[in-house]
């Protein structure tokens, strides 16, 4: 009837504006509740046991570590853990879906144990916080609805736009936890330097992989962390080499763990990633008054432009300076001025990006092309750079 056509439009497409006469039903809103119940959730993980064992002991093996984490976490950011919603999160996970590749039976003898990893940490996180968890393994368990997808691989968007994808291709990135470990036990990392950087352009390992990042050595990151924990060297200058050698073994650096690595630096940053909308349109988290834009130098990337500004690029935040005022507030473009492209590093002269789906930290403009981009730069917190200073309380 017209009356039921009405109330669908007002009540479930959101077409029409509400009527007085159906309302839609109000419930109380939950909030979560910080969960240490080790054996409640340990009952979430009981079906099928192949798959989940190593999960589950490895829950077992570090709950201390996670419960400690957590009360050290309400302590430094008690504002930022208090009123937040309670979740139902659905916790597929794909790998163990593939029966043939036995990876949740193999994970006690030699099998590959990365993903399950993460896995469990995610797990542990997402119940210390207070939400209700629906662990799934297999497609008959997998309910439809509405995802976002994450992968591993360090995707940048212009491999998620077809007609670049098609003329590039894809396979997975590089860069691993060695590094880490070796500091994390009191080691120091010789980190080799690439000069120039490596890329898709001229290294053939990182050809096919779906990232525009060139590599100024073996690990970027460890440069950001610098002595004593990394000396970042060029390891032909034997020279060189020596002295680093020399010097590190004077140092002797303690065990360092950067706070992002750490149960509680995973557990604020999970905790403030999981209740935002990351799939809005608009720019609600992080803030946008963490946002500095900055003019970059010629022929330069967003990433590099942001962090030779001592600030980190903010992908949420392209849609704030890809506008006629800041082009005109920085380079002084008048809008009569402005063109549109479609390429990821626009602007050109005076250009906007015209593509959401090109907004891109890791683009760089063709070299001799003197372009500029206006990069949409934060801050972060020492040791996290994932969070902003404003963003936690």
């Amino acid at each position: 009837s017209v009356c039921s056509f009405r109330q669908y439009l007002s009540t479930v497409e959101d077409y029409c504006p509400p009527t007085t006469f159906f309302r839609r039903p109000t419930t109380a809103e939950v909030f979560a509740e910080t969960n240490t119940d080790l054996q409640r959730l340990l009952t979430v993980l009981s079906g099928n046991a192949g798959n989940y064992n190593y999960i589950r002991e490895r829950l077992v093996q570090h709950w201390s570590s996670w419960t400690e984490a957590l009360r050290k976490t309400l302590g430094r950011y008690p504002n930022s853990m208090s009123n937040r919603k309670k979740l139902n999160i659905l916790i597929h996970m794909g790998l163990l879906t593939e029966k043939n590749l036995h990876i949740g039976e193999k994970s006690g003898s030699g099998g590959p144990l990365g993903e399950l990893l993460q896995w469990s940490d995610l797990i542990a996180c997402l119940f210390l916080l207070g939400h209700n968890l629906y662990i799934s393994s297999d497609k008959m368990t997998l309910l439809r609805c509405r995802i976002r997808l994450v992968d591993s691989f360090g995707t940048h968007v212009e491999f998620n736009y077809r007609s670049y994808f098609n003329a590039h291709q894809s396979e997975f990135a590089m860069e691993g936890p060695a590094p880490l470990e070796a500091i994390a036990h009191g080691a120091v990392f010789i980190n080799p330097k690439f000069h120039p950087p490596k890329s898709r352009l001229n290294a053939v390992f990182l050809r096919e992989k779906p990232t525009l990042r060139e590599f100024t050595s073996q690990s970027p990151y460890m440069e950001r962390l610098g002595k004593p924990y990394v000396y970042t060297i060029d390891i032909n200058d034997s020279a060189a080499l020596s002295d680093a050698i020399t010097t590190a073994l004077k140092e002797k650096p303690k065990p360092f763990v950067p706070e992002e690595f750490t149960p509680e630096g995973m557990l604020i940053r999970v905790n403030m990633l999981v209740v935002r909308d990351l799939c809005s349109k608009k720019s609600v988290w992080p803030p946008a008054t963490s946002l500095q834009p900055v003019l970059g130098a010629p022929e330069v990337s967003c990433e590099k432009g942001c962090e030779s500004a001592g600030l980190v690029c903010e992908p949420s935040f392209f849609p704030l300076v890809n506008s006629a005022s800041v082009l005109e507030r920085l380079v002084g473009c008048t809008e009569d001025r402005l063109e549109n492209s479609t390429a990821p590093f626009a602007p050109y002269g005076c250009s906007l990006q015209s593509s959401s789906l090109m907004f891109s930290c890791a683009s760089r403009p063709p070299s001799g092309s003197a372009i500029k981009r206006i990069c949409p730069c934060r801050d972060y917190l020492p040791g996290q750079v994932a969070l902003c200073s404003e963003c936690v309380h």
